[in-house]
């Protein structure tokens, strides 16, 4: 049985926008231009006047914009790129399937972004980047990331999957880096209806490449290298196009209820999140930090409410990751306590008021139970 308040709630998000969608796709279907057409192009067009750069391209995921930053920066094979411990795997398989290396770092335990202090740990001289992860809708920490980077002639790449409408000391997520990446996967702040992605940059050369690369390494008629094909097709274009333009109402809706999440369970035994001071946290997920994180989520599920656990444990600790193994005590420990409850821009106040009393419940009626 399904809960009865969902960690997302799309159906009601896509009703809003159904009428838009349906006359763009009608007209898609009539005109026949599935690929590289005029929505794809208007949908490029507002991405980069929203992120403040002068190029973006939609292409098929977040996890391929990942894989065509790094080639476009001309990362290869026997180069290593610096990636936090604590992220979605994807950021770490990109680096993988670009042919280079990753090499992980330890993340802050208060904000869950990479801690730049420790970059000078795995520096190398076949480091060639640092993909700077914007975690749960909270930047990395771009000031001391890009100074370390331009000391060290190394690229930045934002991961911006979960914190499209955030920002950094004034700069919107994407707009700080050399290049910047996106994912419109459906659990994110601008939603598609399947997979989606885009990657942005300020530079006119990596512009150049990227644009080659997503469509089979094509330019001026001819395959000048291997590419991928990897367009963001014209029926996804039509569906995020007008969600768009409610990317920051959605932002502060989140941020509300952010706001009411922190001041009603700041009594509690747990850690809720915040944000530095020159942050805009966009609030993708609302993620407590709890010891007993797994006895709250049943209890949670018990009375009919969604939670999840973003993420169970380190990317170096995954399988798919032994060659790169190692001990990063923050990015282990909040793996075994991080639990993220809704937070939307759909969600009401009643059934957050509902989420909250019973994580009240939890500590009056089960915290007994817990040996300390």
């Amino acid at each position: 049985m399904p809960p009865s308040i969902p960690l997302l709630d799309l159906s009601a998000r896509f009703k809003k926008y159904q009428p838009d969608i349906q006359r763009a796709l009608n007209d898609i279907f009539s005109n026949g231009k599935f690929i590289l057409g005029p929505y794809l192009e208007a949908f490029e067009n507002a991405m980069a006047q929203r992120l403040e750069v002068p190029y973006a391209f939609g292409c098929a995921s977040g996890t391929d914009a990942l894989v065509l930053a790094l080639r476009a920066i001309g990362v290869k094979p026997g180069d290593e790129v610096i990636v936090p411990a604590f992220t979605f795997v994807a950021t770490a398989e990109a680096v993988v399937r670009a042919g280079a290396e990753p090499r992980f770092v330890d993340v802050d335990p208060k904000y869950f972004v990479i801690d730049a202090n420790h970059l000078p740990t795995v520096l190398s001289p076949r480091t060639r980047a640092i993909i700077a992860v914007h975690l749960f809708g909270h930047c990395a920490p771009m000031g001391p990331i890009m100074d370390y980077a331009r000391d060290h002639r190394l690229h930045v790449i934002e991961d911006g999957a979960q914190a499209l409408p955030g920002a950094w000391n004034n700069q919107p997520v994407g707009s700080i880096g050399d290049v910047a990446c996106f994912s419109f996967y459906p659990s994110k702040h601008l939603p598609a209806a399947g997979d989606g992605g885009m990657v942005v940059t300020r530079i006119a050369l990596i512009a150049e490449a990227l644009k080659r690369l997503r469509n089979h390494g094509r330019g001026a008629g001819f395959h000048h290298e291997i590419g991928m094909n990897s367009r963001l097709d014209e029926i996804q274009a039509a569906v995020l196009l007008p969600q768009l333009h409610d990317v920051d109402h959605d932002r502060l809706r989140r941020q509300e209820l952010a706001q009411r999440y922190s001041a009603r369970l700041k009594y509690l035994p747990l850690t809720t999140p915040t944000s530095a001071h020159d942050v805009v946290h966009s609030y993708m997920q609302y993620t407590l930090v709890y010891k007993h994180r797994d006895a709250l989520q049943a209890f949670l599920a018990d009375h009919g409410i969604a939670s999840a656990v973003y993420y169970s444990r380190p990317v170096p600790a995954e399988p798919a990751f032994s060659a790169w193994q190692g001990y990063f005590s923050c990015a282990e420990a909040l793996s075994q306590q991080v639990l993220s409850i809704p937070i939307h821009a759909e969600l009401s106040n009643s059934d957050q008021d509902q989420i909250i009393e019973t994580i009240e419940k939890f500590f009056v009626t089960k915290l007994k139970d817990i040996s300390p």
